[in-house]
C-alpha cells in the first residue's frame, strides 16, 4: 500500500516511498491518472495502455456482458448525503426491482446507505439484498462478483478543497470551481483531479458487479452523469425526463380512485385531505402516465382506474431502453 500523505493541522505533507533495493516497478491501474502516479511515487513513469478504445468496449460489452444504464443527467454528489434526494434513491429501487423481479445489490455513500436504511428500513429490505460495499471501500472487493443486477446511486465527490489539495501536491494551482452541477469545472489540469476522484470512483462500483464465472454479465443502473467516457452506456434517460416521485396525497387519491374504480373529481376530493386542484393535477399525471382514463360525461370530468395496481408506489421512473 502507498501511503502518500502526513495530515497536520494546517498542513499536508507528501512523502513519496523509498522503494529500496528494487530494480523495477510495475503499477496496474484501471483509472489512471498518470501525473497523480508519478507524484506519488516520486519518479517518472513509462505510461502504456493494454486496451485501446474499441478492445475496451469489446471487453465491457462482449467479455463481461455488461449493460449499463444512466438514469440522471445530474452529478448526484451522495458523499456527505447533504444533497441525497433519498425519495429518487426509493422509487429507483422499486423501479429495478419490479422491472427485473429480484432485489438489487446496492451501492452509495455509507452515509446515504444509514440515511436510506433509517427513513425507511422495511422498504429498504424489500428492494436491497446487499450494501456492503460502499464508496471509499470498493477497490479490489469481489463481494458483489456474483450479482448480476445492482444500483450505484449518486456519485462520490469529497469537495472542492480535496480537488485543490491533491493538485497542490503536484505543483498545480487550481482556481475555484467555476459553476456547479455537470456542468462545473476546475479548468483543464484541475479536471483531470476531479475526474480522478468522482468518475473513477463511479467505474470502481460499477466493475464490482457480475464478475463472477456462474453469472455472466450484469445489469446496472447508475444514478448519477459522472460515469467515465470510455464505459459504454447501453441506454440515458431522455433529456427533460426525470423521476418523479409520488408524495403521500397523491398515493391517496390514487388509492380512492381504485375503490371507486370510476369517480369524479369532486367525489375523490371528498375522500382525500387535499383541494379539488391537487386531485385534477394527480389524476392528470396518472393518466398522463398511462394508468387513469379521463372522459366526459355530461359536462362532468370522469377518472376511470385503467392500471392502478401497476403503478409504481414510490414513483414514476423513466428507466431507460
Amino acid at each position: 500500500t502507498v501511503r502518500d500523505t502526513l495530515y497536520a493541522e494546517d498542513m499536508t505533507i507528501r512523502r513519496p516511498p523509498t522503494f529500496r533495493n528494487r530494480h523495477a516497478l510495475v503499477a496496474l491501474d484501471g483509472t489512471p491518472h498518470e501525473g497523480m502516479w508519478e507524484g506519488r511515487l516520486g519518479r517518472s513513469l513509462e505510461y502504456g495502455k493494454v486496451l485501446d478504445e474499441d478492445q475496451t468496449r469489446y471487453y465491457i460489452n462482449e467479455l463481461l456482458n455488461y449493460r449499463v444504464y444512466q438514469t440522471s443527467r445530474n452529478m448526484n454528489p451522495y458523499s456527505s448525503g447533504e444533497h441525497a434526494q433519498l425519495s429518487q434513491v426509493f422509487a429507483l429501487l422499486e423501479a429495478v426491482k419490479k422491472d427485473y423481479g429480484e432485489r438489487v445489490a446496492l451501492i452509495t455513500s455509507m452515509r446515504v446507505r444509514d440515511m436510506l436504511k433509517k427513513e425507511k428500513p422495511r422498504v429498504y429490505d424489500e428492494y436491497v439484498h446487499d450494501d456492503r460495499l460502499y464508496y471509499n471501500g470498493l477497490r479490489s472487493h469481489s463481494e458483489y462478483e456474483n450479482y448480476g443486477l445492482g444500483v450505484v446511486a449518486g456519485c462520490q465527490f469529497t469537495g472542492d478543497r480535496v480537488i485543490q489539495r491533491l493538485a497542490a501536491l503536484d505543483g498545480h494551482d487550481i482556481p475555484e470551481r467555476d459553476g456547479k452541477g455537470v456542468g462545473s469545472s476546475f479548468g483543464e489540469i484541475g479536471d483531470t483531479y476531479y475526474k480522478h476522484e468522482s468518475h473513477a470512483s463511479t467505474a470502481q462500483a460499477i466493475f464490482r458487479l457480475g464478475r463472477g464465472e456462474d453469472v455472466g454479465g450484469a445489469d446496472i443502473f447508475v444514478h448519477t452523469a459522472n460515469i467515465p467516457d470510455w464505459i459504454p452506456i447501453e441506454g440515458i434517460v431522455d433529456k427533460g425526463e426525470k423521476i418523479r416521485i409520488r408524495r403521500s396525497n397523491e398515493r391517496e387519491v390514487m388509492m380512492a380512485l381504485q375503490d371507486m374504480e370510476v369517480s369524479t373529481t369532486a367525489t375523490i376530493e371528498d375522500m382525500v385531505d387535499c383541494s379539488d386542484d391537487t386531485v385534477r393535477r394527480h389524476l392528470d399525471n396518472e393518466a398522463i402516465d398511462g394508468y387513469v382514463e379521463k372522459a366526459t360525461d355530461r359536462g362532468r370530468t370522469l377518472w376511470i382506474d385503467d392500471g392502478l395496481e401497476d403503478a409504481n408506489w414510490w414513483g414514476e421512473v423513466p428507466l431507460p431502453n
